[in-house]
């Protein structure tokens, strides 16, 4: 069985296959096509290189999902164009988008950890540059650990508190961009689970906003948009941040209170004792939202 194998199309991977090579590591690489059949079984790490030319390569997405369950995938995002809805919660991602081929680059080092992990032994015949002079992305002992999360996602419920997160969503969007914001992910295509699109969207971000109002919890037990509906968005939102271990920041909105553990499934449980932010709507609105964004990590 050989090492490893970039997966890639059109000319994408060079950049990468040139500074492997140039720390002794020579791993196979093919650009698929549709009429490739590439024996995947032969390897123990698939790199795959999303980029502008993969995302349009329905042979390549279409090989990579049949491995996405073996464990041996490695991801790297060279550009900004947006990976394939159902792909981007299935392995972490190295955000390699503005690298400049360096070895000593740490993303690329952890990558280079982590294929050693997966093979079971040192690759490389030629001394690396050291990363120690440089930022460490946090937690860079295993690839899992520096995914691209860089987006802040905005739970809330419309028939709560609709128009006050309306405008902490300026408020974070004047202060860090819009291309860092989750809010409102209304366009669950057709036929798609709208857990797998919860999932994919919060694989970007490092901190989900729940923001409570005074119906937050529903106002009756039979009410379908209450936290103990199996079905329920904002349930699904913060189980799979709590999961994913995103910082988890209640909001109060208007003098609402947190909820009580039994108002909960008890996959919420943890969330019950997070300690809150007040938000009041009228005259220290500004004052409040500031201590949140303060709040927000890496941000």
């Amino acid at each position: 069985m050989s090492d490893a194998l970039i997966v890639h199309a059109g000319p994408d991977a060079e950049l990468l296959l040139s500074a492997l090579r140039r720390i002794g590591i020579a791993p196979s690489s093919l650009s698929i096509h549709v009429s490739n059949r590439p024996d995947f079984d032969r390897y123990k790490a698939l790199i795959v290189v999303w980029s502008a030319y993969a995302i349009g390569n329905d042979a390549l997405k279409a090989c990579v999902w049949k491995e996405r369950h073996k464990g041996k995938l490695f991801f790297v995002r060279l550009d900004d164009s947006a990976i394939p809805v159902g792909f981007i919660g299935l392995h972490n991602t190295v955000d390699l988008r503005d690298w400049d081929g360096s070895a000593s680059n740490p993303a690329f080092q952890a990558l280079v950890g982590g294929l050693e992990r997966k093979v079971g032994r040192s690759l490389g015949s030629k001394a690396r540059p050291s990363a120690a002079s440089k930022p460490s992305p946090k937690g860079l002992g295993s690839v899992a650990s520096i995914t691209s999360r860089t987006k802040i996602f905005l739970c809330y419920r419309r028939n709560d508190t609709q128009a006050i997160t309306g405008r902490i969503c300026d408020r974070l969007v004047a202060a860090f961009g819009k291309d860092r914001v989750v809010f409102d992910i209304d366009s669950i295509p057709y036929g798609i689970d709208f857990r797998d699109h919860i999932r994919d969207e919060m694989a970007a971000c490092h901190t989900l906003i729940a923001v409570i109002g005074n119906e937050w919890l529903g106002r009756a037990a039979s009410d379908e948009s209450c936290p103990r509906e199996p079905s329920d968005f904002v349930r699904h939102e913060i189980q799979m941040a709590l999961e994913q271990k995103l910082r988890v920041i209640p909001a109060l909105v208007g003098g609402a209170r947190m909820p009580n553990p039994q108002d909960l499934p008890k996959e919420l449980a943890a969330f019950c004792y997070l300690n809150a932010a007040p938000i009041d709507p009228g005259r220290d609105f500004h004052t409040h939202v500031d201590g949140l964004l303060r709040s927000i990590p890496n941000a």
